[in-house]
C-alpha cells in the first residue's frame, strides 16, 4: 500500500501539470449594455459586474475541502477508519489540479500553488502525523517544481519550500 507521501507525490505532479496546463482560457469580462432606458453614463463599470476571481476561489475553495478531509483522518479512532478517510484525498488534490487549470491557466499558476504550499506547510507543522504525512509528501513533491516547470512561487511558499 502506498504511503500518504507517495499518494502525495503523485496528486502534486497532477495538480502541477493539470494547474500549468492552461485547460481553458480566462472568460472575458462581462460588461453591461446599456438598456434603451439607461443612457451610456448610468451602466455599472466593469469592475462592478465581474464576478469574483475564479482562480482565487477555487484555490480556497480546494483548501477548505482538503482540510476537511485531513479533519476527517485526523478524528479516525482506528487504522481501517484512517485509511477509509484518507482514500478520498488523491481525488481531492487531483480535483484541485482541475480546477486549477481550469481556473488559473499558466499565468497564475504559480501564485495559486505558492498558496497550496503555504498551506501544507502549515499543515504539515501543525497536525497529527497521518494528515501531517500528506501535506509533508506534498511540499517535498512540489517545492522544486518552480524551476522545472518554469513557474514562479510567491516569496512565502518560497520560505516554506526553504524550511
Amino acid at each position: 500500500m502506498p504511503t500518504g507521501k507517495t499518494r502525495a507525490l503523485f496528486v502534486a505532479c497532477s495538480i502541477i501539470v493539470l494547474s500549468c496546463a492552461g485547460c481553458s482560457t480566462a472568460a472575458p469580462n462581462d460588461v453591461a449594455m446599456p438598456t434603451a432606458s439607461q443612457s451610456e453614463g448610468e451602466v455599472a463599470s466593469p469592475q462592478e459586474t465581474v464576478a469574483p476571481d475564479s482562480c482565487e476561489t477555487s484555490t480556497a475553495e480546494s483548501i477548505e475541502l482538503l482540510n476537511a478531509a485531513m479533519d476527517r483522518m485526523d478524528r479516525a479512532s482506528s487504522a481501517a477508519e484512517a485509511e477509509e478517510a484518507s482514500a478520498p484525498m488523491n481525488d481531492l488534490f487531483s480535483q484541485t489540479g482541475e480546477n486549477m487549470g481550469q481556473h488559473c491557466g499558466p499565468a497564475r499558476a504559480g501564485a495559486a500553488v505558492s498558496e497550496l504550499i503555504v498551506w501544507a506547510s502549515s499543515s504539515a507543522s501543525s497536525r497529527p502525523p497521518l494528515s501531517s504525512s500528506f501535506a509533508e509528501g506534498f511540499l517535498g513533491s512540489v517545492c522544486g517544481l518552480d524551476v522545472e516547470l518554469g513557474i514562479e512561487f510567491t516569496p512565502p511558499a518560497q520560505v516554506a519550500c526553504a524550511g
